[in-house]
């Protein structure tokens, strides 16, 4: 024969302390935290990178006359790439700064239009 399990005072007890609502309360939203801002020195680097990258593309789209379109995304001003890239970088667009591969992803874009203009001339 079984002995049957017999739940004492003990039991009952814990059911009224505070620390067992910890384990009933309904799960609160969960906390996201925010992406970690950049250091000037990081984004002044990588928007410097970025800027003349985009100049030396400009000029080899004029150099091989590919005269790739639109005119904005095909435009020669440092300082405009430089700003577009900081105000990225820093969160100033969209609320939550943008990591640099991304930027870096649309550039390798641009590297794929020259290319194919500089194939198309070839042959």
């Amino acid at each position: 024969m079984k002995t049957p399990i017999r739940l004492g005072l003990s039991c009952l007890l814990l059911t009224h302390l505070s620390f067992a609502e910890d384990f009933t309360a309904k799960p609160s939203a969960p906390v996201v935290p925010k992406a970690p801002r950049m250091s000037q020195v990081v984004i002044q680097q990588t928007c410097d990178a970025y800027a003349n990258r985009h100049l030396e593309q400009n000029n080899r789209n004029m150099l091989a006359q590919c005269n790739l379109a639109p005119v904005e995304r095909w435009w020669g001003v440092y300082e405009d790439y430089y700003r577009y890239c900081e105000r990225h970088m820093s969160g100033e667009l969209i609320g939550a700064p943008m990591p640099p591969r991304v930027l870096f992803a649309y550039l390798d874009s641009r590297d794929q239009e020259l290319n194919a203009c500089y194939a198309s001339k070839i042959h």
